[in-house]
């Protein structure tokens, strides 16, 4: 739900036990138009033991220029999201649907960070997506990650075009200190993209070093190597179908 941009809001709004975020944010400029998004969002709404459910809602629209008319429709992106704690992590289901600009969006790997404006190529598209991931801990050395999607698309481009696509990612992590730790990861995809048949593996395996011992600590520094392979395109030219790839990665956030 990354809607970020240039804006105002209030979040945490008690309504009870329940908090309602609002947002007003523009979101780009043309020759035409101004976009802006409305975001609005309702957390902490109990479900069972130890779950909540959160609601949020983007609407995308453009306010047209003297003299000028904005082709593209304005979209909606819907989600819902189900979290779960558990005595040794977590876990998250998450369901979106998107019309318009972010119905392309939804029915791929799109976040909802950027919207089709300036073209009616997208005004027909509706995406669906349920999302489940999480993290365990396995014993006092262990975590592991995983997460699997299911994306569904209609009408994508010029009103036709049809995608259908599932992907499954598990990421085991051994922690030999507070610092040093070793990473798997096995992912897999397969589906169909308006008539183009897809399907993948990546199988990777990455020495890191983190500051602290948690999933989630950051900066870490990867030194990795990753076999992929693209069993239904092009992607690697004259190597085939796959490709073994080495290198260094820092990821850091704040």
């Amino acid at each position: 739900m990354n809607t970020s941009g240039t804006g105002g809001g209030i979040e945490n709004i008690s309504l009870g036990d329940q908090k309602l975020s609002l947002a007003f944010v523009q979101d780009g400029e043309n020759d035409q138009s101004s976009g802006y998004i409305f975001d609005a969002r309702l957390a902490n709404i109990d479900l069972w033991e130890d779950a909540s459910l959160e609601l949020a809602t983007a609407y995308n629209f453009a306010t047209e220029k003297d003299d000028q008319t904005e082709a593209a429709d304005d979209g909606i992106m819907l989600t819902g999201i189900v979290h779960q704690n558990m005595d040794n992590g977590f876990n998250q289901t998450i369901l979106q649907y998107g019309s318009a600009g972010y119905g392309d969006q939804i029915a791929g790997f799109g976040s909802g960070a950027w919207y089709n404006r300036g073209s009616d190529d997208k005004n027909d598209a509706q995406g669906y997506r349920i999302i489940n991931w999480g993290v365990m801990n396995i014993g006092s050395s262990m975590e592991l990650g995983h997460q699997l999607s299911y994306h569904k698309g209609s009408d994508l481009t010029d009103g036709e075009g049809d995608s259908d696509v599932f992907t499954a990612v598990v990421r085991p992590v051994y922690k030999w200190n507070d610092t040093m730790r070793t990473i798997g990861e096995v992912g897999f995809f397969d589906g169909e993209n308006q008539g183009t048949d897809q399907g993948g593996h990546k199988f990777t395996l990455a020495q890191a070093w983190a500051m602290g011992d948690s999933f989630w600590s950051r900066p870490e520094i990867r030194f990795y190597g990753t076999y992929i392979t693209d069993e239904e395109g092009d992607t690697f030219g004259d190597k085939g179908d796959s490709e073994f790839v080495t290198g260094v990665q820092l990821e850091a956030w704040w």
